[in-house]
């Protein structure tokens, strides 16, 4: 597991332009989930590991779906849309439209590489 190499590599591909902003948030906050430091219990990140590395892409579409209502439904509605980019005159004019941006395919295939402990 590499959580810096992880965010070089979103860092660069949204540099690039080769990743959409709502990918580039989804990753950042799904790596930020399972980096030690910034959540500062082992046994969090450990069951957060465990779930996202066997996860379908279905099953991390759900999650995020999920996790973006829980926001909107939790932030002030500013709040949330500066967060997001979700609203009237951001990039996104609804969380669908935000969801839908989002490379799944990508992001799953991030977790397997940077995050999948590899058998010797």
């Amino acid at each position: 597991m590499n959580i810096k190499a992880a965010y070089i590599e979103i860092d660069r591909l949204f540099d690039a332009g080769e990743i959409s902003d709502a990918t580039y948030q989804t990753a950042t906050v799904w790596i930020g989930l399972c980096d030690i430091d910034e959540q500062g219990d082992e046994e969090i990140v450990k069951s957060t590991l465990e779930v996202y590395t066997t996860a379908t892409i279905d099953e991390l579409k759900k999650d995020r779906h999920e996790d973006l209502i829980g926001w909107r439904d939790q932030m002030d509605e500013k709040e949330f849309a500066e967060r997001f980019e979700i609203g009237n005159g951001f990039k996104y004019s609804t969380i669908e439209e935000h969801f839908k941006d989002i490379n799944f395919e990508f992001i799953h295939e991030l977790i397997r590489t940077y995050f999948v402990v590899k058998k010797q």
